[in-house]
């Protein structure tokens, strides 16, 4: 027998044909499902919303009146080192 990490083949096919059996049985579709308008309605209201927040958010970080929560190492200016809680 040929052996895999200390598996022979004869267990690798056993339990690959099963996986195999599950990922079908678990991917057959019973039932196609229809995008709900209404939802869809809802979802691109919030949206447009959370657009226009996170417009105004990057306004206040552009202005100086707030700090990022993030940012990428190696962008730090030497001021930002010595007083991090300074906003701009």
């Amino acid at each position: 027998m040929i052996s895999f990490f200390g598996r022979t083949k004869s267990f690798l096919s056993v339990h690959f044909s099963r996986y195999c059996n599950a990922r079908w049985r678990m991917t057959s579709r019973s039932a196609m499902l229809e995008p709900d308008a209404h939802n869809h309605e809802i979802y691109m209201t919030e949206f447009a919303r959370w657009r226009e927040l996170y417009a105004n958010a990057l306004q206040l970080l552009d202005r100086g009146l707030v700090k990022s929560m993030f940012q990428v190492d190696g962008t730090f200016t030497e001021e930002q080192l010595k007083n991090p809680w300074k906003l701009q």
